[in-house]
C-alpha cells in the first residue's frame, strides 16, 4: 500500500498473492467474493466454460497490474487498457493500492485503490457492466472498511475498461452497511443469507435493469452514428448525380436494380401558419385540423468520455 496524506490504517493481514489466501495471525480468512457469489449470485458463472473464464481472470490481473504499479511508483504501462484509463482517467488522484481491510476475525479483501479524497475504487473488466455484484461488493468494502478505520468511506466508484476497450466510471451507491454486516454473519454461522429486507432500498430502476439498458443504449448510439454517417454520404451522392444528370441533359436512369430520377428545381407555396394565426385567427380555427401523434423517443447521441 502507497504511503497517504489521508488517515488509512493498515491491516496485520499477510496476502498471499499466489495463492490468493488471507491469514491474520496464523488464522486463514475468507476472501469477499466467494461469499457475494456463494450468497447472492451462485449462477453468476453457470455455463461459462472454464478456458473463457480463465482469459478473463488474466485479463482483469493484467490490468490491476498496470494499476498497482502506476499508483506505487509512477511507471505507466504500454498496454491498450492503461492508455484508455490513462486517457480517459488519468486526472484521478489515489492515495493507496490494494488497500487489504478486514473485520480482524473472519474477513479479509483489498479494495482495488483508495483516492486521496477517500473515495473507494473497484477496477473492473468484465464484458458488460454488472451493476448489482458490483453493488454487493462495495457494500461489503464499505462496512469492513468502517471497521478498520472508525470511518466511512467519502465515495464508491467502479472504473469499468472491458476487452473491447468501452469504458465508463460508475458512482455507486451502496446498499446499508447491516446488510454487508448481515451476509457475513449468515457466512459465518453456516446459513443461506436472506436478502429480501433490503429489496425496498432498490430503486424502479434497479441496476439489474440498468445494465440491460447500457446494453440498449450502446446499441443505439452506434445505430445513430452509423445512420448519420450513411445519411452523409447520401447527400453527397445525389449532389454528384445531380450535376452528372445536368451535364449530359439526363432527367432518367433506369437499370433492372434501380430508377433514378431528376426532379427540376421549383418554387414551393405554402401557408405561414403563424402569420395566419395571428392575423385571421377565425379562419386559422375553422381550417385547423386535428390528429393523433403517437408517442416516439428523440435520440441525441452526445460527445462524452464514455467511448463505445
Amino acid at each position: 500500500m502507497k504511503k497517504t496524506k489521508i488517515d488509512l490504517k493498515e491491516s496485520r493481514v499477510v496476502f498471499n498473492e499466489e495463492e490468493h489466501t488471507y491469514h491474520l495471525d496464523g488464522k486463514q480468512l475468507k476472501g469477499i467474493t466467494g461469499v457475494i457469489t456463494k450468497h447472492l449470485f451462485p449462477d453468476k458463472y453457470s455455463g461459462v466454460p472454464a478456458s473463457v473464464l480463465s482469459r478473463r481472470a488474466a485479463f482483469g490481473s493484467d490490468f490491476h497490474s498496470d494499476m498497482e504499479i502506476y499508483i506505487n511508483l509512477g511507471i505507466e504501462s504500454s498496454t491498450d487498457i492503461f492508455r484508455v484509463f490513462k486517457e480517459n482517467y488519468g486526472d484521478l488522484k489515489f492515495a493507496a493500492s490494494e488497500y487489504i481491510v478486514t473485520d480482524g476475525m473472519d474477513f479479509a479483501s483489498p479494495i482495488d485503490a483508495v483516492g486521496d479524497d477517500a473515495v473507494i475504487y473497484d477496477f473492473k473488466t468484465s464484458t458488460k457492466p454488472d451493476l448489482e455484484y458490483w453493488k454487493w461488493q462495495l457494500t461489503v468494502y464499505r462496512y469492513l472498511f468502517y471497521l478498520q478505520n472508525g470511518y466511512e468511506p467519502a465515495g464508491y466508484r467502479v472504473l469499468w475498461i472491458n476487452k473491447d476497450l468501452k469504458h465508463k466510471l460508475y458512482e455507486i451507491e451502496p446498499y446499508p452497511m447491516e446488510a454487508a454486516e448481515k451476509l457475513l454473519d449468515a457466512e459465518r454461522n453456516g446459513v443461506l443469507f436472506d436478502q429480501s429486507e433490503f429489496a425496498g432500498d432498490l430503486s424502479p430502476m434497479s441496476d439489474t435493469r440498468l445494465a440491460a439498458l447500457y446494453d440498449v443504449e450502446l446499441c443505439i448510439a452506434n445505430l445513430e452514428t452509423q445512420l448519420k454517417e450513411m445519411k452523409r454520404k447520401e447527400d453527397e451522392m445525389k449532389a454528384a448525380l445531380i450535376e452528372v444528370f445536368a451535364e449530359h441533359n439526363v432527367k432518367t436512369y433506369d437499370t433492372d436494380l434501380l430508377k433514378i430520377t431528376l426532379k427540376d428545381a421549383y418554387t414551393r407555396k405554402s401557408v405561414d401558419s403563424a402569420l395566419l394565426k395571428e392575423r385571421h385567427p377565425e379562419v386559422y380555427d375553422e381550417c385547423l385540423k386535428e390528429s393523433t401523434v403517437k408517442a416516439s423517443i428523440v435520440i441525441k447521441v452526445k460527445e462524452s468520455k464514455t467511448k463505445e
